[in-house]
């Protein structure tokens, strides 16, 4: 009898295919479109700055501004469902080639602020969440540094970090940054009252806009103005114009590119590849085996061949 091992590996690797696709198709996305747990990014913005002079009481205009935004992932208290940010946001006058950050302790003429924070987020929705290993004076709410994957034509929740709560940003439309599908979402915060250090009051307005990547929630661009003036006679303390510069954009464009495809190679190719070859391999190896068999039930293929003699 002939071997029949080739048609048994073909109905193995088909049944192996098929439940790889199985797989791929309805549990992979849900482990899949979740933030990473070894991200770290460092972005940069440019803009102008009119900003008070305390020593003078002057303000002073048209000053080159610089923000850094470092945001990495604490390793030791994220896991499964929950990450852990966290972030430094530094913004300096851009003048003699200042570091990305600059620290109070040096009583920098160029540094404007420079704040630290952490929170938690939840790995699928993005959203801000309470965990007990992350300590803040007010938990966080809404959105942080991601948007969900998918994200919708809605209204989301994003934190402000100088007010401490969260306001919505408004779905305003749909645009295509190299290459890559976006939606941009527009927040207003109005007359917040903050304090603007060493025990001055006044208010705070914030316009941003963010422009998101569909598919990742990557942040591919901001652009935001902020304006803090005086409680007492409306006089400004800072009026910061800034956005992101264009190698920032394309990093980020480049990032969202890659997890895009790494999603399409997951969700939608590796479950369609699996059903179609392993279909193949289920029908080849179960016509091979039933013709092995067929030969071998009727005696033909396993009779010695004699030869006539003349």
């Amino acid at each position: 009898m002939k071997k029949v091992w080739p048609a048994w590996l073909l109905l193995f690797l088909g049944a192996f295919l098929l439940t790889t696709a199985g797989v791929a198709k309805f549990w992979a996305p849900g482990e899949a479109e979740r933030t990473p747990l070894n991200s770290y990014q460092r972005t940069y913005l440019t803009g102008t700055a009119d900003k008070l002079d305390a020593a003078t009481g002057k303000v002073e205009t048209n000053l080159p501004v610089k923000i850094t935004n470092i945001t990495q992932i604490d390793p030791n208290k994220s896991h499964g469902d929950v990450v852990v940010f966290v972030t430094s946001t530094c913004v300096n006058i851009d003048t003699d080639n200042p570091p990305d950050c600059l620290r109070y302790s040096k009583q920098d003429p160029r540094l404007i602020s420079n704040t630290q924070s952490n929170w938690a987020a939840d790995r699928v929705t993005a959203l801000a969440v309470e965990d007990p290993s992350v300590t803040n004076a007010q938990p966080v709410q809404g959105l942080t540094n991601k948007w969900p994957f998918n994200n919708k034509p809605i209204t989301y929740p994003v934190w402000d970090d100088v007010t401490k709560k969260a306001f919505p940003a408004t779905y305003v439309g749909n645009v295509t940054v190299q290459g890559v599908n976006c939606r941009q979402y527009h927040q207003v915060i109005s007359h917040a009252p903050i304090d603007l250090g060493h025990g001055i009051k006044g208010f705070y307005n914030l316009d941003e806009t963010y422009t998101i990547d569909q598919r990742t929630g990557k942040i591919i661009d901001q652009k935001l103005h902020d304006v803090r003036t005086l409680k007492d006679g409306g006089g400004v303390a800072l009026d910061l114009s800034a956005e992101y510069t264009p190698q920032t954009i394309a990093d980020n464009v480049k990032t969202a590119k890659d997890g895009a495809a790494q999603l399409k190679l997951i969700e939608t190719t590796l479950p369609l590849v699996g059903l179609v070859v392993g279909l193949i391999c289920l029908v080849v190896g179960g016509l091979l085996l039933r013709r092995r068999r067929g030969a071998g039930s009727d005696g033909s293929a396993d009779q010695p061949v004699e030869l006539s003699r003349s």
